[in-house]
């Protein structure tokens, strides 16, 4: 291939009037951020969505459960901050840039290999979270305050992410019941 190598592209678009259809799981997420999937029109993301999915993910991400950290991946996934390009560039994005050199082959393994680990923790979080009502509860409660302090905030010129307290269902292991 003389034009570079070949990345694949896993990103998503959320304005996309068809992510619904391609991403039926992640409308029950969308939807506890404001965003509406079900229009066939352009999808209005609100203004805080990206704010609220970065405090999250990165409360989450510092949970010492692996289900939490899997579902940090997702709300990075979601809106592309997971800091690899194959994850948060979809495919219109990746063609507009210019393709790595052959020269660089080394490192596009090491992005594919991660990206593969990162989008493996997104579906698997994903999947979790839809099926445990109880920490989509936590998760809605989190949001509103989220969005509480937000507004609270709102129209001061500071950019750095506001200090929330955010607080998660307790997760028991099924080898935890067992016993």
């Amino acid at each position: 291939m003389p034009y570079g190598i070949p990345l694949p592209a896993y990103g998503i678009q959320l304005d996309d009037p068809d992510v619904g259809e391609d991403y039926p799981d992640i409308i029950p997420i969308l939807e506890l951020l404001g965003i509406n999937v079900d229009t066939n029109t352009f999808i209005d993301i609100p203004n805080n969505a990206h704010t609220i999915a970065n405090i999250l993910a990165n409360d989450l991400a510092q949970r010492p459960e692996k289900e939490y950290q899997q579902v940090a991946w997702l709300f990075s996934f979601l809106f592309s901050m997971t800091g690899n390009s194959v994850c948060d560039w979809h495919h219109e994005i990746m063609c507009e840039v210019e393709a790595l050199t052959w020269d660089e082959i080394d490192f596009a393994r090491v992005m594919i290999s991660e990206a593969e680990e990162i989008m493996s923790d997104v579906w698997t979080g994903l999947s979790w979270l839809n099926n445990q009502d109880n920490v989509l509860q936590s998760l809605e409660k989190n949001i509103q305050k989220i969005t509480k302090i937000l507004k609270r905030r709102k129209g001061k010129d500071n950019d750095a992410l506001p200090a929330v307290r955010l607080q998660w269902t307790n997760i028991e292991y099924s080898s935890q019941r067992a016993a």
